[in-house]
């Protein structure tokens, strides 16, 4: 013990950050020992923050309110810092409505940007654990603020929270509701600008299809902004009424091609929705080429039965050249003169939904910048036949859960509690491992084959 204290106060930085993990050998049921934690109690001012970091994990082993202040103090300094934000809501298991009780009393925190981040993800903390008084402190706080994008933002994470802890957000009352019925009149309102429409919008998710279903179909009309038009699409995604799937297939003329690429996501997620897609393939309403040749795969293996027989019997497998054959018929395209600006246009038409290139674009599968030093030659078998070559971290998984849901994308990260799946433009999904009935590898890339479909040499 006394090796450590010396340790906690070394002129090194690596030496303290040791020290401070080390410390945690000494706790007695979550109470450190008095000179150590003396010491530690006045570690969040030190001036690495390497060592805080560590000091940010170490505090949660500590148990009780001695924490909140030192957590809350490291959370001011460091906000800034991803890696520590981490750090400190993982040693938030308890005590995440006190530490908010702290920051949100700070005016300073709480007009930055990053404070208001980590403000959000402290109230979903709040939330999960459905402690009654921290609600009700949060409701407290949300009515209080006059930033209405902001307050949406916020009570949307508070609901997020609940959720998981099997709760509505309408039952944390109060000024709730109030919240709720200003979000439908913003949501409606065209001449709000859309950074504040998109949080309101978002927030109807935390009331059900019957509410609000009319009114987030409505928003998917052409005369609204995109941006408002994705977060009606990714609202109405996280209802389960029946409806969806048909409603959406009868608005398909409407959607743009962004549009389309998020709402096939959104129904080949539930077996209702992806048989609705499917039986509007069969009578002709939507074109079998909305479909890659990834999402055909996915659907033929589907884990409910009947979309399996439905994806059989409607999507016919066409008679094709094999991908060496087409490989062989575009190699004369390499001799040829590359033009830039032509070049361009169709990488944002097919390509820029997975791939960035000069700044441009979504990193779903590699940038460009690194393909592009392995030749020609390389990056048109890469292009045409994705499969030939797979890296493991582009290998597609389908994700099922235990909400019904099934998902493609890329394992993008992984932690002891959850899985993050990546999918076209940029879409994460955080998935809680306990939501997880079954993960699979689909053995192929998540980058269809067929995408030089059209193209001349």
């Amino acid at each position: 013990e006394e090796n450590v204290l010396t340790a906690l106060n070394d002129a090194d930085p690596a030496v303290r950050k040791h020290a401070i993990e080390l410390s945690e050998k000494f706790f007695v049921n979550g109470v450190p020992p008095a000179p150590i934690w003396a010491r530690l109690h006045q570690m969040p001012n030190d001036p690495d923050i390497n060592v805080r970091y560590q000091l940010a994990f170490t505090l949660g082993e500590v148990k009780g309110k001695a924490k909140i202040a030192p957590m809350a103090a490291i959370a001011r300094r460091d906000v800034d810092s991803s890696w520590t934000q981490a750090a400190i809501l993982s040693s938030l298991a308890d005590g995440a409505g006190a530490v908010f009780t702290e920051l949100s009393a700070d005016a300073e925190f709480c007009a930055s940007e990053a404070g208001q981040n980590f403000l959000r993800q402290l109230v979903s903390l709040v939330g999960a654990e459905n402690r009654r008084a921290e609600i009700n402190e949060v409701v407290s706080f949300l009515g209080r603020m006059n930033n209405p994008a902001l307050t949406f933002a916020m009570t949307r994470a508070l609901g997020n929270g609940m959720e998981r802890a099997h709760q509505s957000l309408v039952s944390a009352g109060g000024f709730v509701t109030n919240i709720l019925a200003m979000s439908v009149a913003v949501a409606c309102d065209d001449t709000v600008p859309g950074p504040q429409r998109v949080p309101a919008i978002e927030l109807l998710a935390h009331t059900s299809f019957a509410e609000s279903g009319n009114l987030l179909l409505s928003l998917l009309d052409q005369k609204q902004s995109q941006p408002v038009q994705l977060a009606a699409l990714s609202t109405l995604a996280r209802f389960t009424d029946p409806q969806i799937g048909p409603k959406l297939t009868h608005h398909w003329g409407a959607l743009t091609p962004r549009l389309r690429a998020e709402a096939v996501d959104v129904l080949l997620a539930r077996a209702d929705r992806a048989a609705a897609l499917l039986n509007a393939i069969a009578s002709g309403a939507i074109r079998p080429n909305v479909l890659d040749s990834t999402q055909i795969k996915f659907l033929k293996s589907y884990k409910d039965r009947a979309v399996r027989q439905l994806a059989a019997k409607t999507l016919t497998t066409k008679s094709a050249s094999s991908r060496q054959e087409i490989i062989n018929k575009y190699l004369p395209a390499l001799q040829l003169k590359g033009d830039f600006a032509r070049g361009k246009k169709i990488y944002e038409e097919r390509c820029i939904s997975c791939h960035r290139a000069d700044g441009e674009g979504y990193a779903l599968g590699p940038d460009y910048v690194t393909v592009k030093n392995t030749g020609k030659d390389k990056l048109l078998t890469n292009m045409i036949d994705p499969n030939a070559e797979v890296r493991p971290e582009y290998v597609a998984y389908a994700v099922d859960t235990k909400d019904d849901e099934s998902l493609l994308g890329l394992v993008v990260n992984e932690t002891a509690t959850s899985v993050t799946l990546r999918q076209a433009y940029g879409k994460d999904t955080v998935i809680p491992r306990a939501n997880i009935s079954k993960m699979s590898s689909q053995g192929h890339s998540l980058m269809p084959e067929g995408l030089e479909a059209g193209l001349t040499q």
